[in-house]
């Protein structure tokens, strides 16, 4: 433990010392903290607007924080996207991004114009651009700073516009602030989510990930660990006047960082590309098809699942992975070590629309991580296949009963047993096939619901909830009902 210490503290003087040089950089520039921390200047101060200057029949505007927004895409740009372009359904909406999402974007809304404008702001910021390639420090330093820039577009879109709301829906970090914080100081209410990711990886199953890998869990304690101390984070906490936490778990360390109005909702919400709707009826027959995909990362630990496919000894079974990553070459190794180099593929990269197609082409979708990570769970529900999954974070919240399996976590597991469940539950399916078909039809049945066609319609309503009532009568007591998945006010 000491000599992991060791190696974190190298790591971070480092880092602090182009965090120096980076602010001192910053400051030559131009004032850029006065735009998150509030401090008045003339222009601001001439026009500012009043609360409640909106009309009333007119729907509220409404503006989105996502620094990932981009269609057709997995994990925070998928976010992003599903909350901006479906409020676009229904009425005009504006959105601050960052400035690598342009090109993506437009080509979209060109093939697919969206019923009311989007009027993106794209940020980004020339100079520091290649902290964004940089180690995991890196990148939040970079996004961190990006909150001001973000700030200061916000400011300015607010003196022409009034806005009535602000979201923050991406970077799904409930431990960092967010560039929504200065507007909420203006008579904005300020909405802060989906928001997660706040969970490490549990100690019991790192044995096998190497020490590298354990710096790097090192490194993303070490960073929740000074934001949660950032006045700035505080700051946002008091400003919130709804936190939409993305799992149980998260909603707790918000409660406990003293916000006091928290529901649950997911932030992954469908959008099936149009020319594979239909892919799923042409599954083919034959061998029984396990599936998983994102990123071969070290707390994704699909090394229990190739694990777990050998120990079943399934005859008539394969086993794919779509997504690569730094870990697939060791995977590959495993794979071939355990005898199943023949039945298991590693499909790398590929667009979003080839995964569906893979997904579509599959029979069960497995999902083995240990931090927070949806991967393809609402994307396999939403086609019909059955989800194995661990009963924590989001499948918890995500995978109902009836539409897969989700293992236990108790005291005494351990990944050697994890193993064993994984196989158990994967002979079972394989075997039966029709137990398999029925938890698939519930998970369609289920799927329906995550639409994206859905999230118009839940957002207007809690924005319309929003502004009616008044926070200082929200009851901010209360319990997470742990066997709903429905949006419960804690």
């Amino acid at each position: 433990m000491s000599d992991n210490c060791g190696f974190s503290a190298q790591i971070w003087r480092g880092t602090a010392s182009k965090v120096r040089n980076i602010a001192a950089h910053l400051v030559a520039r131009r004032p850029a903290v006065a735009d998150i921390v509030d401090m008045p200047d003339a222009a601001d101060n001439s026009a500012e607007p009043s609360e409640g200057s909106s009309s009333r029949e007119a729907p509220p505007k409404v503006v989105f924080v996502a620094f990932a927004c981009e269609p057709y895409r997995g994990s925070e740009p998928g976010v992003g996207w599903s909350f901006v372009h479906e409020m676009s359904r229904s009425q005009p909406v504006w959105a601050v991004v960052h400035a690598s999402h342009r090109q993506p974007n437009d080509a979209y809304l060109q093939k697919y114009p969206s019923n009311f404008p989007i009027h993106f702001s794209y940020v980004s910021m020339p100079g520091l651009e290649w902290l964004l390639s940089g180690s995991y420090l890196a990148f939040n330093l970079y996004y961190y700073l990006w909150q001001f820039a973000a700030a200061r577009v916000l400011r300015r879109l607010h003196r022409e516009h009034h806005f009535d709301i602000v979201q923050h829906v991406s970077l799904m970090r409930w431990w960092m602030t967010t560039a929504a914080t200065t507007l909420a100081r203006r008579g904005v209410k300020f909405v802060w989510g989906p928001i997660g990711a706040g969970e490490l990886m549990d100690r019991r199953f790192a044995g096998r990930i190497g020490w590298s890998n354990r710096l790097l869990e090192s490194a993303r304690s070490i960073a929740r660990w000074i934001c949660l101390r950032d006045p700035l984070f505080r700051r946002t906490v008091r400003s919130v006047d709804l936190a939409l936490a993305s799992t149980y778990e998260s909603a707790d360390r918000l409660r406990e960082v003293g916000v006091e109005r928290v529901e649950l909702m997911s932030g992954i919400a469908v959008q099936m590309p149009p020319e594979l709707l239909g892919a799923r009826e042409l599954r083919r027959p034959g061998k029984f098809r396990f599936i998983s995909g994102g990123g071969l990362i070290y707390w994704k630990r699909y090394d229990l699942v190739l694990r777990a496919f050998a120990k079943a000894k399934l005859e008539n079974a394969e086993y794919v992975h779509v997504c690569g990553g730094y870990e697939q070459e060791r995977l590959v190794k495993l794979a071939s070590e355990l005898g199943l180099q023949d039945r298991v593929k590693f499909l790398g990269e590929m667009p979003y629309t080839q995964c569906i197609a893979e997904l579509a082409n599959s029979d069960a979708l497995i999902h083995p991580v240990l931090r927070d990570s949806a991967g393809l769970i609402v994307e396999a529900i939403t086609l019909g296949l059955p989800v194995l999954t661990l009963d924590h974070l989001s499948p918890r919240f995500l995978v109902p009963d009836d539409a897969g399996y989700r293992v236990p976590l108790q005291k005494d597991t351990t990944s050697e047993s994890l193993v064993e469940d994984f196989a158990r539950v994967m002979r079972q399916w394989h075997d039966d096939r029709e137990l398999a078909h029925r938890l698939g039809a519930a998970a369609a049945r289920h799927g329906a619901s995550l639409a994206r066609e859905n999230r118009d319609r839940e957002l207007h309503a809690l924005h319309k909830r929003l502004l009616n009532q008044s926070r200082s009568h929200v009851p901010h007591e209360g319990s997470v009902d742990r066997q709903g998945a429905g949006r419960i006010v804690l």
